[in-house]
């Protein structure tokens, strides 16, 4: 008997509007995840993250309230070792909202009618999206402490982000504390180039079409790049975690999945 054919695109989009009780437009979702998502990853795009930054994007209350909740709940977990004071976070989490959910106005523009889109529709679907809220947020962080004067750089803690999440739940406390070092590791580990282009995509949102003409490339072989540097690093974590007296099988294959979960935190963290 044959397999189930996987799910179209569309039906993908329509299950993610019934799931989220959101009164969003199936047409208008549809050509938003096709704008944003290459062809080759609409199979596993999170559409259900990509329908609520539409939302979001459209002024949706219940979006807003969850976004509030799930999102920027975690901001000061993220942003305490840039500044643990809680007017930080709260400044921080003021900054984030109108920078992602207030769109900016357009060059000689005089009213909220000439503003650009808001940026959390320019999610794309790369990671969790609450992941893209907390890089933005770490980027304000960053750069509130340099328009005070600050010149301190830390690094924040990867595992006060990490503790609540999915993918690092079933994961021991100890053994997050070595999966960040092995993280870590594996992304140095890539040569310039891939971790270059994994930084881009990831992290700055930079399209695989955008990638491919700045390295004079065709756009597949981005995405191959991409995705031999997925493997990359899920290779050397599994190889670590092997190693590693005390980790049965499936804590093992849970690491690499949050390993796969947390590349863009993880990237935004990197130094050099």
């Amino acid at each position: 008997m044959s397999a189930d054919p996987a799910p179209t695109l569309r039906a993908r989009v329509e299950d993610a509007i019934r799931s989220s009780g959101l009164a969003i437009d199936p047409d208008a979702l549809l050509a938003h995840v096709e704008a944003r998502v290459d062809e080759s990853e609409h199979a596993r795009a999170p559409i259900a993250d990509l329908a609520w930054a539409f939302a979001l994007g459209h002024g949706h209350p219940a979006a807003i309230v969850r976004f509030e909740s799930e999102a920027l709940g975690r901001v000061a977990d993220a942003v305490t070792r840039i500044d643990s004071d809680p007017a930080f976070a709260t400044a921080v989490r003021d900054a984030l909202r109108v920078r992602l959910l207030v769109g900016d106005l357009s060059p000689g523009a005089s009213s909220a009618a000439d503003r650009a889109p808001p940026r959390v529709l320019e999610y794309a679907g790369r990671g969790p999206f609450v992941h893209w809220v907390l890089v933005a947020a770490i980027r304000v962080g960053y750069d509130l402490k340099r328009r005070r004067g600050d010149r301190e750089d830390p690094t924040p803690d990867l595992d006060a982000i990490w503790g609540d999440d999915p993918e690092s739940s079933v994961v021991r406390r100890e053994s997050r504390a070595l999966l960040k070092g092995w993280l870590e590791e594996a992304l140095r580990g890539l040569d310039d180039r891939r971790r270059a282009v994994i930084h881009l995509y990831f992290v700055e949102d930079v399209s695989s079409e955008a990638i491919a003409r700045m390295y004079g490339v065709h756009r597949g072989t981005v995405a191959r790049w991409v995705e031999e540097a997925k493997e990359a690093v899920r290779s050397a974590v599994r190889r670590r975690a092997l190693a590693t007296p005390g980790l049965g099988p499936e804590e093992i294959e849970s690491m690499v999945r949050a390993a796969d979960g947390h590349l863009s935190l993880s990237l935004s963290f990197l130094r050099g």
